[in-house]
């Protein structure tokens, strides 16, 4: 849908009864585009403040490790394997 001036018009074959009557209005709207740099153009995440979650060797979700397991640590993108 081509922009001009920063607005384009949404079309759209919808009638909304207002009375018992099944008498009706017709619905126009308009979006507004604040200006071209309404893209997002990247994505962060904090990798420190991710929650840590802890598997198995097998892949299988530990809850809780027990002392001396050897478990893969991930937080955010980063995974480890640590004995815990």
């Amino acid at each position: 849908m081509p922009r001009k001036g920063g607005a384009a018009p949404l079309a759209f074959g919808r009638c909304i009864p207002t009375d018992e009557n099944k008498a009706s209005k017709n619905m126009h709207a308009r979006i507004v585009f604040p200006s071209d740099d309404s893209a997002i153009n990247s994505v962060s995440a904090d990798a420190a403040n991710a929650p840590v979650e802890y598997f198995s060797l097998q892949g299988v979700r530990v809850t809780r490790p027990a002392a001396g397991q050897v478990v893969i640590r991930r937080q955010g993108a980063d995974a480890t394997k640590v004995v815990f």
